[in-house]
């Protein structure tokens, strides 16, 4: 009799169904640390008068310029990534902290262009500030993150029908008035060896 009894049991809890789909929380705590550290990066925007120090050629504010454009370069992929896992995991989660991330991670993304665009545009007008090699992993971060944006677009709807909202980007693009600055300079420097 206890056999029947705990094979019914058993029996049960394979009727009932499969059980309810288990959250990627590692996904989420992810999500929310690259989060924080883009918004950290933000937290640590140039000022208007360090931005004018390093414009004067300033070697100490030439520096911290430099590290500064590095960290606003990563939190421009990091906000790519959340907006890249958050669609991901809300095709089979309707968790409205996922769309939340989503969202913040577009607004905090084009912050985070606009502001890198300022440093870079400082540090070019620095003796020494700037390189063309430099720019590479702004143009890099932007192509990404306009590609990322084409993606999202053709993704199916979600549950109900809602569509995932493009987070434009800002335009001019970034860094491309800086990348024809370096074009011209150097068109300049060889017509000059030229003649």
């Amino acid at each position: 009799m206890r056999r029947f009894f705990l094979a019914v049991l058993l029996a049960a809890g394979c009727i009932h169904g499969a059980p309810a789909p288990q959250r990627d929380s590692g996904a989420i705590r992810a999500i929310a640390q690259q989060e924080r550290w883009a918004q950290d990066a933000l937290a640590r925007r140039t000022s208007p008068s360090e931005l004018q120090l390093i414009r004067t050629s300033d070697y100490a504010a030439v520096g911290r310029g430099r590290g500064e454009l590095k960290r606003l370069l990563q939190a421009i992929d990091r906000c790519t990534w959340i907006r890249n896992t958050a669609a991901e995991l809300m095709a089979t989660d309707g968790d409205p902290q996922l769309a939340a991330s989503f969202d913040r991670a577009g607004r905090l993304r084009a912050d985070a262009i606009q502001a890198s665009d300022e440093v870079a545009s400082a540090l070019t007008e620095a003796k020494g500030g700037l390189t063309i090699g430099d720019l590479r992993p702004g143009f890099d971060a932007v192509h990404k993150a306009q590609a990322s944006e084409d993606r999202l677009v053709r993704l199916p709807p979600r549950a109900g029908g809602q569509r995932l909202v493009p987070a434009p980007l800002p335009l001019p693009r970034p860094f491309l008035r800086l990348g024809l600055f370096f074009i011209s300079r150097c068109d300049g420097t060889a017509d000059q060896n030229l003649g």
